[in-house]
Order: structure tokens, then sequence, then C-alpha cells
């Protein structure tokens, strides 16, 4: 039981009876860019160890839907020694990564949902067919485990991985095999008894003397080492009190709090913002006061939560644009204030104050549900939005499905929410069912007990079968020929 990813085949962070695991975005350096030397005087000829090699022409056709109609469309690819290239004004470049190299992902990941045991699931990842994300591990005899996983070439120290490649030589052409499984950064059992990762780096991901040491990894591998907001307000919930039941577990995982300690981790510098003098910038002083005596809260009725949100968006646009990460970034002084002056002017505009709860401002949708909603980005409980009708911003990225696990020797117990529901189709009774237990940060009850599972359904459906039936209607087909 678990949740997968777009394109998954079997269930990629969830449990079974024995054991489970999450998983989490990492952002090593798992692929690389060539440019390639080309011949002036042959179109398709490139240098590559003092000769000329030729690029294969690959044409494809594939159809795109417009309305109801699939055209076909034709596009040109080639290929060198590198792997897949592709031509811009620039030039032609080659891109190379693991991951196309190795079809075994699925088979791996069904493997591990099958383990029985912390030895078996661990083997199943030394297939090393999985290409990235970090994995953290549970199971019922109270192991746990963490990976920063990632498939990872032996590349020449002598190059620039991070940059464009020179792609004129095989000192740069990289093949298998790949560094091994536990070559890359874990965690087994850490003494300080717990393992949590938002997005940061595997190198903070325990108690203090519990982590993975950066110096002890190739630096081709190109593993961050910057901390996140929610990483950090992670570490103080858990390190605030030795020990904590499982409400006070889950009252964590939903916590919407910047600690006034840490907020500058929410931007690379967004202290700057809480720190604008009032008396150098009269025409937002009002504005500034707000933020500097704001609680730091944001759930749905907080009323300053939302001038810092429309404060945000204006630089985290920026930082998109940039395509980098939040800690990479800093702000001037200036572009704080600048971001703070147009979300005055444009909370003013659309919501004619400052002092608006969040929920007014911000929600939750599908299809024709439109709920109030809390969290920001950076909290531990995170919501990201984009604009929507009438100023208002709506739900895009953040918590989607969540899934939380008791272990004990004989039984595992489970409760899970989606963020909408467990269907995709708007006309399923389940497209937003979960809508409203997903904003009030609640969880229903799940089972691995197929007995229980079939009890319950509403309908079954075997392989080959025309339609599905509920047991109404079956019912109803029984009476009649009866």
């Amino acid at each position: 039981l678990g949740g997968t990813f777009p394109g998954g085949m079997s269930v990629f962070h969830g449990t079974n009876q024995y054991l489970g695991w999450a998983c989490t975005l990492n952002f090593p350096d798992l692929d690389d860019v060539y440019q390639l030397q080309m011949n002036p005087k042959h179109r398709l000829q490139y240098w590559f160890d003092n000769h000329w090699e030729t690029l294969q022409v690959r044409r494809k056709v594939v159809k795109v839907k417009v309305g109801a109609i699939r055209f076909p469309v034709s596009r040109t690819f080639y290929w060198s020694k590198y792997g897949t290239t592709l031509k811009n004004k620039n030039g032609f470049y080659s891109i190379r990564f693991p991951a196309n190299m190795d079809i075994r992902g699925c088979e791996q990941l069904y493997k591990m949902n099958k383990a029985k045991s912390f030895s078996e699931w661990r083997n199943d990842m030394r297939m090393e067919s999985f290409p990235g994300i970090n994995f953290i591990y549970a199971d019922r005899t109270d192991t746990i485990f963490y990976v920063s996983n990632g498939q990872f070439a032996h590349r020449n120290p002598a190059y620039n991985w991070k940059g464009v490649l020179p792609g004129n030589t095989s000192a740069t052409l990289w093949q298998k095999p790949f560094y091994p499984f536990d070559s890359l950064p874990q965690v087994l059992n850490p003494k300080s008894g717990y393992l949590i990762n938002t997005n940061n780096s595997p190198f903070d991901v325990s108690g203090k003397g519990d982590n993975p040491n950066p110096q002890n990894f190739n630096p081709t591998f190109g593993y961050g080492t910057d901390s996140n907001n929610r990483s950090i307000m992670g570490h103080y919930l858990i390190n605030k009190q030795p020990k904590f039941d499982y409400n006070e577990f889950k009252h964590l995982k939903f916590n919407r709090t910047f600690n006034p300690k840490y907020y500058e981790h929410s931007l690379a510098n967004a202290s700057v913002l809480v720190n604008l003098d009032p008396k150098k910038y009269p025409d937002i002083a009002d504005a500034i006061s707000l933020i500097k005596n704001w609680n730091r809260e944001s759930d749905v009725n907080n009323r300053e939560a939302a001038l810092v949100t429309f404060t945000m968006y204006p630089l985290i646009d920026k930082i998109t644009a940039r395509g980098t990460e939040f800690e990479a970034n800093y702000f001037t002084e200036k572009e704080y204030a600048d971001a703070l002056r147009s979300a005055k002017k444009h909370m003013l505009k659309y919501f004619g104050s400052l002092t608006v709860p969040l929920g007014e401002v911000q929600k939750h949708v599908r299809g024709n549900v439109e709920l109030p909603v809390g969290g920001m980005p950076g909290v531990l409980a995170a919501t990201v939005t984009k604009p929507y009708k009438n100023g208002m911003r709506r739900t895009n990225v953040g918590d989607s499905y969540i899934e939380l696990v008791r272990y004990s020797k004989d039984t595992v117990e489970i409760e899970s929410v989606n963020a909408y529901g467990a269907s995709a189709k708007p006309d399923s009774p389940h497209y937003t069912d979960q809508m409203q237990m997903s904003v009030d940060q609640k969880l229903k009850p799940m089972t691995l007990n197929k007995e229980l599972i079939y009890q319950n359904a509403e309908s079954v459906y075997h392989p080959g079968q025309k339609g599905k039936k509920d047991k109404a209607t079956a019912q109803k087909e029984e009476t009649n020929k009866k």
C-alpha cells in the first residue's frame, strides 16, 4: 500500500506487512552535457580522439493531440558516442546519463515491494537500477535506514562535471559499471534514533555525530551540502524533547511554523525582510510592522501570513527563472522592499486590507471544489501556490500523498490521505473526496488485511472482465436471475 510517482509501475513509497520506506528528491549530479566539435566542411561530422566521427540521424514521428485530433509531428534527433544529441543555434550537444542505460528500475522496485526483511530490501537496492531519489526505510524490527540513492559513473576528476564538457575526447566518455551502492551516503540505525529528509543535503539527515561526512565521498557525485528551512525546523522540533508519542509525531509532521530563529533559511537571507527599517521605507512602514509582529504561523486564520506569502512569490519566481534552489539565492534589501511593496499593492487592490486570513487568499482547488488552505513554502507541511482568480492563489506543489505507519512485532497500523482523492477521473466520487481531510490535516485508517479490503470494496474487477460491477448492481443481477 502506498503512492507512486508519474510513470511508476509499482509502489515508490509505502509499506507492506513487514517494512516500508518513503522517498524525497535528491539533487546530485546525475547527467552530463557535452559540446561537440563539428567539422566545418561536413555538417554531421564531429572530432573525437584525433579523428572524425559521423552522427547518426534519427527521425521520429510522434502524434500530438490538439482537441480531439492527433497530428503527426516529425522531429530529427542525432546520436553520438556520448548518446542523445540535440542541435540548437550554438551547435550540437550530447546528453549522457546512467538512467537511460538500465531498464531494470521497475524490476528493482517490484522486488523492494516484495521484500520481507531489511537484508532483502537492501540487496534489492544493490541492483543499482534505480537512478536517484532519497530512501528512508523502517521496519517492524526497529531498523531504520537512509540512503541518498543514485547511479554514478566513474568520472575523470580533471574535468568540471557541473559545466558543459568537451565532446571530443574519450577522457570525458565514462562507461559502466557505476559506483557500487555501498559507496553512497547512507545511515543505519543512528544513535540519535531518527532520520529526516526534506530534499536537503544527505549530510544532514540525523542527529549530531550520526551523519555521513561529505569528505568521504567522491566530489564528482555533486551532492549539495545545504540545509533548508524544513530540515532545520524538523531537527529543531525533534530535538526539543527526548521522546514523543504518535500524536506528537503527527503534530510535528503537520507543522506549519516558521521558527523565528531559523526564518532566514526559507530564502537564503530572508531575515533581511523581517529587519527592514520602517523609517527608511515610510510607504511600506505599515507592512513592515505587520511582518515584524507576525507569529510565524501559517494556518488558514493567520492574518499576517498572506502578506508574507505575496511578498515571497516574486522572489521565488526569480529563483525559478534562474533554475536554482532556494538556499543558493540571496536578495538585496531593495529587492525585499520592492517585493513587499508589490505585495501591499496587490492585497489592497484585491482584498482591501493587509490583514486578510490566509485561507481567504489561498485555495485548494480541483474541479468544482475550492477550499481554504494553510501552509506556505518552507514550512514542514509545505504549500506552494500559483496565481488563481480574483488575486487569489491556488495550490500546485506541497504535501500530496501522506502515509504514516506504525510497526510493532506482529502488526502494521496505517493512516493516509491524498491531497485530492484516489481518482484522476472528474466523474468519479473519489476525484475530490479527500480534499477537506487534506486541508484539515486529517488522516484515514487503511489496512493490508485482504478480507477487510474485499468486505469494504465498492467494486471488484478481474482482468478480462468487460466492466466493473459495484455491490448494488451485482446484487440486483443476482435477484433478477432468481
